[in-house]
């Protein structure tokens, strides 16, 4: 986003407009959210998973993830979960709601020429 706010929000509106963002609101307040990064009849990415801090380690998220992952299963084979490797707290939160490491990939930014 601070790379390229412009293009963040185009890609964020995108989704919204294609289904692909899931979100928990209550009271005007973000409690959840998840992205749907690319969708196969195999395969469902997810990536952007967001609790609000103050909810952090009392369940909710890993509710909602388990809601969200039983609702996208009933249309894909398998969910695959993107999770900063540096990010210890995601990756436990993630292993609690049953999802388990299969492996590392590298995101590579390319730009194109002006």
């Amino acid at each position: 986003m601070e790379k390229d706010p412009i293009g963040f929000r185009q890609r964020v509106a995108q989704r919204i407009k294609l289904g692909r963002i899931w979100v928990w609101i209550e009271q005007g307040k973000l409690l959840f959210k998840a992205d749907v990064q690319s969708e196969t009849l195999e395969q469902i990415y997810l990536e952007g998973v967001y609790t609000q801090s103050r909810r952090a380690g009392k369940g909710y998220g890993s509710r909602c993830l388990s809601q969200l992952s039983r609702t996208l299963l009933a249309s894909a084979g398998s969910l695959c979960v993107l999770v900063n490797e540096q990010n210890p707290k995601a990756q436990l939160f993630h292993r609690k709601a049953g999802y388990a490491m299969r492996g590392y990939y590298d995101t590579i930014y390319l730009q194109t020429a002006h």
